[in-house]
Formats: structure tokens, sequence, C-alpha cells
């Protein structure tokens, strides 16, 4: 069962949600954060993408979601995936713009997607131990981008810990 009660009765589909809504916003905000030219760019590209996140985090808020195992590593996967598609495109910009003119914006983006993950992981118990696990066989270039974007709160709880940052 993916499905669980929010807003008052209305129900939430939250692998379509995380899946399909999500993802697309994701996508959305990738290829506009692609583009920047410069911090101020970013920073506003940035901020749009933590409040899709926040929306997420609060739909969450409070939700118990009972998946099988085959629905929590689909879910995991895809969250995985983006995680992965955010940290790469933060580090071309990053590597584009400087790393001093991006500190502050990539650590906001660090707390947004720490809380994410956070909050899936109450709503799905078992949920972070999958992601960390996908997490372990990450490639160099993804523990490149993220130290080069310091997204130090992302590292720890996917596990990335192995690798000093």
């Amino acid at each position: 069962m993916s499905s669980f009660p929010v807003d008052g009765g209305n129900t939430l589909d939250l692998m379509a949600k995380v899946t399909v809504e999500f993802k697309g916003k994701v996508d959305t905000h990738l290829s506009a954060i692609a583009k920047v030219n410069t911090a101020a760019e970013l920073d506003v590209k940035i901020k749009d993408l933590i409040v899709d996140i926040k929306i997420l985090v609060a739909l969450l808020v409070g939700a118990k979601v009972n998946l099988d195992a085959d629905a929590k590593l689909k879910l995991a996967i895809a969250i995985h995936a983006m995680i992965v598609a955010i940290v790469k495109v933060c580090a071309t910009v990053v590597a584009k713009l400087g790393v001093s003119a991006c500190a502050s914006i990539m650590a906001s983006l660090d707390v947004a997607l720490h809380g994410l993950i956070l909050t899936l992981g109450v709503v799905v118990e078992g949920l972070i131990v999958i992601i960390a696990k996908l997490s372990v066989n990450a490639d160099a270039t993804v523990v490149a981008a993220l130290k080069a974007c310091g997204l130090n709160l992302l590292a720890k709880i996917c596990v990335f810990v192995n690798v000093s940052l």
C-alpha cells in the first residue's frame, strides 16, 4: 500500500507523488539550473527547487506508509537517481561559477535534501538503509561532485562518509 491520507482525508499515492510528479519537477529545475550563468541566477533556481522539496516534505509529515520490499526498492532507486542528478548538475554549475560564489546556495539545498530524506525515512520504514546501500556503490564522479558542492549533510545521510569529506 503506498497511499495514505493527508489534508483531511484526501489520499496521496507516495509512489506517484515522488517518482512521477516530484521527479518531473526536479528534472525541470535541473534543466533551468544547468543554464545559469551567475550565482544570483543559481540562487533563484535553487530556491525554486527547495520550494518543491519543502512542499513534498509538508505533504509527508505525519504520514506512515507500509510498502512492500519491491515498492521500497523502487522508491529508493528513484530518490537515489534524483539525488545523483541534482549533485551532478550542481557540481557542473559550481565548477563554472566557483565554490565561494555557490557555498551558501548549496548549503540551503543540502539542508532541504537532508530534510526530505529524513522525512521519507520516517514515513517509509527502512528507506534510508536502502538509499544508503545504493549510495555505497556511487561512482567517483558522484563522490567528487558531493565534495565540490559541499553537500555534507546529504553525503552523511547517504553513507558517503566512507570517503573522507
